[in-house]
């Protein structure tokens, strides 16, 4: 079986699942498609900076773009239960926590894939969420296949 992993903002309580962008949950997995849409691109547009073209691969202009540069930011697997190792930034987190939407975590997958290009519709568990004009994102109550066909 092994460990299954998501990527998570510990300073906005935002997540990215890689099975919203078509990838198993197993670093290796992460690997598939890295560049072309997949968990590991989204990841490079959210932690981004640049102030002019530079050669970045994205739009700038998007509310996605550099979201999560400076901050805390950790890909814990199923196993996980910390603190761990003395990290004082750590929190006690859960990966069903994170998955799940519980204690106020928000799945950020489909806005993210959306901004590198990617077409999250077919998923029918989504939204997870609701992006704001304003960047402001709210999580909706899981079990979010419920929500299928709402309109963000």
């Amino acid at each position: 079986m092994g460990e299954y992993f998501i990527i998570c903002n510990f300073d906005r309580k935002e997540a990215l699942d890689p099975g919203v962008f078509g990838h198993g949950y197993k670093p290796g997995d992460f690997l598939h498609g890295a560049l072309n849409k997949g968990v590991l691109h989204g990841l490079l547009h959210l932690l981004s900076l640049s102030t002019r073209g530079g050669g970045a691969l994205e739009d700038r202009g998007d509310l996605m773009f550099g979201r999560w540069a400076g901050q805390r930011i950790a890909i814990i697997g199923d196993y996980y239960h910390g603190p761990f190792a003395g990290i004082p930034w750590e929190q006690d987190v859960q990966y069903l926590d994170v998955r799940t939407g519980q204690d106020g975590w928000i799945d950020i997958s489909e806005h993210v894939l959306r901004s590198i290009g990617g077409d999250p519709k077919d998923r029918s568990e989504l939204p997870r969420s609701v992006l704001h004009p304003d960047g402001t994102i709210s999580g909706l109550p899981y079990p979010w296949g419920m929500y299928a066909g709402t309109e963000d």
